[in-house]
């Protein structure tokens, strides 16, 4: 009886944390639109050659929720097809890490390793230039101050599942941030042991765009208008600050990710100079929308900004977002 009393009570608090408003990290960006695309870690293509895959990537603290909380699901698109894929197995892992590089041992980049999803015979239904959404089996408890590794593992069967179509997934836009922690993988033809193989004998610095889902209070995405190069000058791009209904925030801009400090009275980590307040508001629903014109300078040209918010939710709790960060081109 004393087992279930306290067990109870914890279901209870996870299923009402599951039950409430998901809020979205975009990473690198929340642009979604046509582009170069990889086979691995989703995608298939009329070729036997990446039917297996196994890809990781480690996304540093700040582009992180700031405060601890749950991840709950994964989100990518397609750039080819609106098609469906029926993956014979599909396995994702998160850890938590210290790390701040990718090894090519898939087992060594993992320290804590919490496999959120281990499926067979799995459909997704991709969507071209649109977030399909993913969500774990087993959510992950997230610190709000770790980098963290992302592994998929993918395995398709062409012979059960025959397909004369092309899924590819969006990377980094045009041009790539290769300021980003490279991504580590393999990819095999069924049967090649790709999916399972500790080696990650290929590097690339076209990182998976994501989205992640989260129970944190509030988080900051940023997508792109343009439609050709990301954040070209003379265009726009959009900002939001997802949170419940009643979050007062203020967003503040910077020229460089700082290193992170802990202020009287806020909640996380602050990683931008708060002395550039560029936007504030109100949610009046899940979210809130801010339009960021792009001068159509030369003197903008490959400069870098990064944008957190902080929030107070209607209880006057008072913490700060993940950053969203872009270069202008």
């Amino acid at each position: 009886m004393l087992m279930r009393s306290l067990v109870a009570p914890a279901a209870l608090t996870l299923s009402a944390l599951l039950s409430a408003q998901q809020n979205p990290i975009g990473y690198p960006a929340d642009t979604v639109r046509l582009g170069s695309g990889n086979l691995t870690p989703f995608g298939f293509s009329t070729q036997p050659t990446a039917d297996e895959g196994h890809w990781q990537q480690l996304i540093l603290a700040h582009h992180l929720p700031s405060t601890p909380c749950l991840i709950t699901g994964i989100a990518a698109h397609c750039q080819s097809a609106n098609f469906t894929v029926t993956y014979t197995s599909l396995v994702i892992t998160l850890s938590e890490t210290t790390a701040t590089t990718l090894g090519t041992s898939a087992s060594g980049n993992l320290p804590n390793p919490v496999t959120v999803l281990n499926v067979s015979n799995f459909p997704v239904q991709w969507q071209q230039n649109q977030w399909v959404d993913i969500q774990f089996t087993y959510p992950f408890q997230f610190s709000g101050n770790a980098n963290l590794v992302v592994s998929i593992q993918k395995i398709y069967d062409r012979s059960t599942y025959p397909s004369s179509s092309i899924v590819t997934h969006q990377t980094t836009g045009s041009p790539h941030r290769t300021d980003l922690v490279p991504a580590r993988y393999a990819f095999s033809p069924l049967g090649g042991g790709a999916a399972t193989t500790d080696l990650l004998n290929q590097s690339s610095s076209a990182v998976l765009s994501m989205r992640l889902y989260t129970t944190a209070d509030a988080t900051t995405t940023l997508k792109s208008q343009s439609t050709g190069t990301e954040y070209q000058r003379g265009f726009a791009a959009d900002y939001t600050l997802w949170g419940a209904p009643g979050t007062a925030w203020a967003a503040f801009l910077d020229t460089a990710v700082q290193p992170p400090i802990s202020l009287p009275f806020f909640q996380g980590r602050l990683y931008v100079n708060p002395s550039i307040m560029f936007a504030s508001g109100v949610n009046l629903g899940s979210s809130s929308n801010v339009t960021i014109p792009l001068p159509n300078l030369q003197s903008f040209a490959d400069s870098y900004w990064t944008i957190q918010s902080a929030v107070a939710s209607p209880v006057f709790n008072i913490s700060v977002t993940n950053v969203a960060d872009f270069f202008i081109r």
